[in-house]
């Protein structure tokens, strides 16, 4: 997938905006930035202003399926809004 199907993929499953940049902007508070630097992919866990490189890869499909699959399994779990019953 590339980043325009990661970020429907990310609206379908609820993940909050907040917790993911593509665009060289931090996350507010925590998440997930995925950048293109000559021709790799990198993706950064940012934390209150301060980052740390998690992969950079070669293939734009297989960072956005990286950071796809952490965001679901790492983040989404704890920002998901309770069920209502």
């Amino acid at each position: 997938m590339k980043r325009k199907e990661l970020e429907v993929r990310l609206r379908r499953e609820g993940v909050p905006s907040f917790l993911y940049s593509f665009d060289d902007l931090l996350p507010e508070y925590e998440g997930l930035v995925l950048t293109e630097q000559s021709g790799s992919w990198i993706i950064e866990y940012c934390e209150m202003g301060e980052c740390r490189v998690l992969e950079t890869l070669n293939s734009e499909e297989e960072a956005c399926t990286r950071v796809y699959d952490r965001l679901i399994r790492d983040f989404l779990p704890f920002y998901r809004a309770p069920s209502k019953k």
